[in-house]
C-alpha cells in the first residue's frame, strides 16, 4: 500500500504470473503442485508461496524420482507440475519422461521462458562445436549458471565471467 499517493505498477515477468495463476487455480481445485526448480531462489518461493495445499519442489530428475519413492501417495494424486522459467530445458525434458511415466494423472506445463529455452539450445548446438566457450553473465543468475551447466557438458573448458576484466589470455 502506498500511502504518498504513487502509483504501485505489478512488473512481475509475465511467465512467473502465468504460473503463479496455474499454481494457483490447480491448488484450489486440490491438486498437489510440483515444481521443478531450485527452491531457494526467489521465483520458487514465489511460486510456491502461491499454493494453498501440498507443495513439493525438486531440483532435477534423481530429485523428483526420490520424491515419488517418498510419497508414493503422489501417483494417485491429482498432479500439476511446473518449472522454474529459468529451468534447465535438458533436464525438463528428462523429469517430464519419469513423471509420464510414473504418474500418468500429472498435469504438466511447461513453463521455462521461451527466450531462456532458445538461449539454452543454442548454447547446447554452440558448444559442441568449440573448444573454448566463455559465457558471460552475473554470476548469481540463474540464467547464466544454467548457461555454463549445459556448455561445460559439451565442452569442459567453459568459464563464467562477469565483466571483460576478468578475460585474461589465462582465462582460455
Amino acid at each position: 500500500e502506498i500511502t504518498n499517493g504513487g502509483k504501485c505498477i505489478n512488473a512481475t515477468c509475465p511467465y512467473v504470473s502465468n504460473i503463479h495463476k496455474i499454481v494457483e487455480k490447480a491448488s484450489a481445485a486440490g491438486d498437489t503442485v510440483l515444481i521443478a526448480g531450485d527452491k531457494n531462489h526467489p521465483e520458487v518461493i514465489g511460486i510456491s508461496g502461491r499454493a494453498s495445499g501440498p507443495c513439493y519442489v525438486f531440483a532435477d530428475d534423481e530429485d523428483l524420482q526420490k520424491l515419488i519413492k517418498n510419497h508414493p501417495e503422489l501417483c494417485g494424486n491429482s498432479l500439476t507440475v511446473v518449472c522454474q522459467t529459468t529451468y534447465n530445458a535438458l533436464k525438463w525434458t528428462k523429469c517430464q519422461k519419469t513423471l509420464k511415466k510414473l504418474c500418468t494423472n500429472a498435469k504438466i506445463f511447461d513453463t521455462i521462458c521461451k527466450a531462456t529455452a532458445l538461449r539454452q539450445q543454442e548454447a547446447d548446438k554452440l558448444s559442441k562445436e568449440c573448444d573454448v566457450m566463455i559465457v558471460i553473465g552475473g554470476r548469481n543468475s540463474s540464467n547464466t549458471a544454467k548457461l555454463k551447466e549445459i556448455c561445460v557438458a559439451n565442452c569442459p573448458r567453459t568459464y563464467l565471467i562477469e565483466t571483460a576484466d576478468e578475460l585474461t589470455l589465462n582465462t582460455v
